[in-house]
């Protein structure tokens, strides 16, 4: 076996188990530091899961929603936390690009920015975003090769794709002049992983829509064989100490009320993993190389 990204041959298991899938476990390469599921989903596979994709999600307990319309006021909650965190970026923008924008929950917040392209697969989150974005499309193929964007931006999107390297060499064909580029991913140091090493966490963490799982050093990587570079790097914790309590006592998402209670206002916490770079999100922002 060879890593994907980089082809070593340096390569360990890392776990050995996949949430949806018995046959396959996690490896990370020693090379390129990448952690990534194997074996993937084929094509064929990975097209006909994108077709039931909210089945899976309900599945798992990401969301239990029953209209797109509640779908887009919970994620504009968790859209306008994630704006908070970067919206410094965007200031004077005029032109974003979000793959993977679902209902176009993050678009809407950009009340400034004259000219919003939706990327998303889902025809009836696309259909909604509609009314947040000028352009829509349900791939990056589709795209007009002309189009230029001051931001193009993917939030717990790029871990889904296989082709991470080609998918950032599109983005860099499609920035303006110093144009960035801002990604938000799972961080592979998630402190339930890279700290606790929580069993029953990463049994359910690991799942097969996710083929890659970053640190900063494969992000970092990625970016230098598709010719960009990180500018900026910002560590969030999402989830506090009440959240991980619950897993490390009961093995299972879903909080638990008396840890909420006793450990809700939990900030010294989460500043410190933040301040150490163990958590679970990362964001990265990048622009070309090119002069």
């Amino acid at each position: 076996m060879r890593c994907p990204i980089c082809s070593s041959k340096d390569i360990d298991v890392f776990h050995d188990k996949v949430w949806d899938n018995e046959n396959a476990k996690v490896y990370r390469c020693n090379k390129c530091d990448i952690s990534f599921v194997y074996p993937q989903m084929t094509l064929k596979e990975e097209k006909e899961f994108y077709l039931q994709y909210k089945n899976h999600v309900v599945k798992r307990g990401v969301i239990s929603v029953k209209s797109v319309n509640e779908l887009h006021h919970k994620s504009k909650l968790v859209a306008e936390k994630r704006y908070q965190v970067i919206k410094k970026f965007f200031r004077g923008v005029k032109s974003v690009c979000e793959i993977g924008s679902a209902t176009g929950a993050f678009l809407e917040l950009l009340y400034d920015v004259n000219y919003k392209c939706a990327i998303e697969p889902d025809n009836e989150n696309r259909i909604y975003s509609k009314k947040f974005s000028q352009k829509q499309y349900s791939d990056i193929s589709e795209a007009d090769k002309s189009e230029q964007f001051d931001i193009i931006c993917m939030f717990h999107t790029f871990e889904h794709i296989r082709n991470p390297i080609k998918c950032l060499e599109w983005c860099k064909s499609h920035l303006a002049s110093d144009g960035k580029i801002i990604i938000e991913v799972p961080h592979i140091k998630d402190p339930l992983i890279e700290l606790y090493d929580c069993k029953e966490y990463k049994d359910f963490y690991f799942q097969m829509m996710h083929p890659y799982i970053y640190s900063l050093y494969s992000l970092t990587y990625v970016a230098d064989q598709s010719d960009i570079s990180i500018i900026k790097v910002i560590y969030k914790q999402r989830y506090g100490l009440d959240n991980h309590l619950n897993w490390l006592n009961k093995g299972k998402p879903g909080g638990d009320q008396y840890f909420k209670e006793l450990f809700g206002n939990n900030k010294q916490y989460i500043n410190s993993l933040e301040k150490f770079g163990l958590t679970d999100t990362i964001f990265i922002v990048a622009r070309s190389n090119r002069i």
